[in-house]
């Protein structure tokens, strides 16, 4: 079956955004996991997993896409921004875990001058120590096409 969906607001929870999708007769959808910008994350209401879990399974829809903040850089020349980095995007996969099927959207970051392989280096090194085998949400990195610093920027 097609998958067709958009990419709405979670800010009045799962449930309404879920129904927002069918509403526009789409099965799935994208959402940012919180202020595109990064920042703290709205605290998840249970009730609002529960109905959501719920129409996902009753309506059949598809897997869904949390996108990252634009604003994690995994091959910063700075320590402090890629910690940033790591520290959103383990809280996301742990709150991803207690969603339906998700997969999970980051732009992987810019090298800023450190070149390719350094970049490449730094963005191994940190998924390694964020992700957890044992939970469930794919992970896609999302290629930063004609970016200049920006790793992804050409195969």
């Amino acid at each position: 079956m097609l998958k067709i969906g958009c990419h709405l607001s979670i800010a009045k929870g799962y449930t309404h955004a879920g129904k927002q999708a069918l509403s526009i007769d789409a099965n799935t959808f994208q959402y940012f996991t919180r202020n595109p910008r990064g920042g703290k994350a709205k605290k998840l209401d249970e009730k609002d997993l529960a109905d959501f879990t719920e129409l996902v399974e009753k309506e059949k829809m598809g897997m869904l896409f949390a996108h990252a903040p634009y604003t994690l850089n995994f091959c910063s020349d700075k320590e402090r921004v890629r910690e940033f980095a790591l520290q959103v995007f383990a809280e996301d996969l742990e709150r991803l875990a207690k969603l339906p099927a998700s997969y999970y959207i980051f732009h992987p970051g810019s090298h800023v001058g450190q070149g390719v392989k350094k970049g490449i280096e730094w963005i191994a090194r940190g998924l390694n120590r964020v992700i957890d085998p044992s939970k469930e949400v794919e992970i896609l990195l999302e290629g930063m096409s004609g970016k200049g610093s920006e790793i992804g920027g050409n195969f």
